[in-house]
Parts: C-alpha cells; structure tokens; sequence
C-alpha cells in the first residue's frame, strides 16, 4: 500500500452493512512519513492490532507503544491517531457499531455501552493475551469464505467487550468534556476550510475563544500545534490527489490550500520525505 495518512478528523467512512455493521481492515505501510491513521475519531468501537513493525497509538490523553502481536481497544468518539515507529508497519483493525453488542433498549446498552462512550466509565487501552487471541482467530475467521465466518467474529467480538467490562474503571473526574468537543469543533472546522486561507485567529474567532487556549487543549489531545495538523491535512489531501488525479501539480497545490507550488513542494518533502514529483513517480510504479 502506499504511504499515505489514512484517515483524519471526524469520520464519515460507513463501517460494514446495516445488517452487519463491522468494519475490518488489513493494512500494510512502507515509507518515510510516520504518521499513518491522522487524528481523527467515530463512533464506532474499535480494535487495533500491531501485525508487523512498531508504532504509538494516541487515544485521548493516553499513549500505548505496540510491537508486533500488541493491540488496543479505542472507545467511541475518542480522538485517536498511529504513529509508525519503524519503515514498515501493518495493522488489523475490527472497527464495530456499539450496536452490534446491544440495541439501545437492552439494558446492558445502558449500563455499560454509554458509560464508555461518554468517558464514566474507563476500558483498557491496551489489550491482554486472551484478547489478542479472540482479535487473532477473527482476523483468521475474516479471511475465510465461510458462511458463518461473521457469526465467529460477532462472537468474538462481544467476549471482548465482556472481558473489558469486567476490567473498567469509574471515572471520578471525567475527561474535560468541554476540551474534547471544542478539539472536535476545531477539527470540523479545519476540514472545511483547509482548501481556502485559514489563520489560527480564523479557528479561534469561530470558536469563540483565545487563540491562546485554542492551541494550548488542541495540542493536549492530537499532540501536534494547531496549524501543523492544517499543513498535514493539506498535505495528506495532495497525496492523495496525486495518486487519484491527473491534474498538474500546480493544480493541486492550489486545490489543497497553499499558495504557491514552490510551498507545496517544500511543505510536501517535510512530511513525505520527498518532492510532490517524486511521489507521484514513485507511487505509480
């Protein structure tokens, strides 16, 4: 696969079918630029597992470095990212409507799927030998043609959640909820307008608040400044249309929100480790 970002702020991706709403990916990167899942967060529940190379998964405030076989769980609505930590880097990921472990009008879904999702009660990031095991035989059960294939990895999925559950923690001081959905508003905002100028005050005058604050919790929950994750945007946008388009360079340079194609290339070549050119050509092979 090539190395580009996967995915970033607030996701729109459809996870899976209405009759079974189970996203599964198998992902494989090599390359130089280190950032491989942007910041970005949905709904939906998610295991993460490390199937070659080394990386740091950032979820809320809280960061597991994984090795090949290490694996996470990262609730819904938590703001997440990947960082590779070693040129080449896969990843297995089952990512699951709450749903699927109860309807909204099953208890349990009230007892313990919205305590989660809204931060009262805490799950383990990262995950013990007996659900790497379950995350293991689904990833084997998802590579079979076998009818009933879905019906091992819904079951798998809801040990997992039952496993976790038994090991919460309450939450006496819940995560800045505040912090949290002015980051997300943030994020909403930089997606949308990342094509045209945009300013720090820009951000922080529709937020309504200082633009001292504003990078201040923005850096605590992505780890990064502000207008760096802009530039990375832009960034992974161009790749992307470098790989997907015709257009000339120039063309997307413009399109992602820089001004000039010399500003491109040097923006481009900080993050990739090489000329907007250079990709393309090296992409494409």
């Amino acid at each position: 696969m090539n190395d580009t970002v996967k995915k970033s702020y607030a996701e729109k991706a459809i996870h899976g079918t209405s009759e079974f709403p189970v996203g599964i990916y198998d992902e494989h990167f090599a390359g130089q630029s280190r950032m491989i899942i942007f910041p970005h967060y949905h709904d939906e529940f998610e295991l993460l597992m490390l199937t070659e190379g080394e990386a740091a998964v950032k979820a809320g405030d809280e960061v597991a470095e994984l090795k090949k076989g290490d694996a996470v769980f990262i609730c819904g609505g938590k703001l997440h990212s990947l960082i590779k930590q070693t040129e080449f880097c896969g990843f297995f990921a089952i990512v699951f409507s709450p749903q699927i472990v109860a309807s909204e009008s099953d208890g349990i879904y009230s007892r313990f799927i919205m305590p989660a999702v809204d931060g009262r009660i805490e799950l383990p990031l990262k995950l013990d030998e007996k659900i790497l095991y379950l995350i293991e035989e689904a990833r084997y059960k998802y590579r079979e043609s076998d009818p009933l294939s879905r019906l091992y990895i819904k079951s798998n999925i809801l040990r997992i959640m039952a496993m976790l559950l038994e090991n919460k923690t309450a939450c006496e001081e819940k995560v800045p909820e505040n912090r949290m959905k002015t980051v997300k508003e943030a994020i909403e905002i930089i997606r949308k307008n990342y094509r045209y100028k945009l300013t720090l005050d820009d951000i922080s005058e529709k937020l309504h608040i200082s633009r001292e604050h504003l990078c201040r919790i923005f850096r605590q929950s992505t780890g990064m400044p502000v207008m760096e994750y802009v530039m990375r945007l832009r960034v992974m946008s161009g790749a992307e249309k470098l790989l997907s388009e015709e257009n000339s360079i120039s063309d997307i340079a413009f399109e992602c929100g820089f001004d000039s194609v010399s500003y491109f290339d040097k923006i481009f070549s900080r993050y990739m480790h090489c000329t907007p050119g250079e990709y393309r050509k090296r992409q494409k092979r």
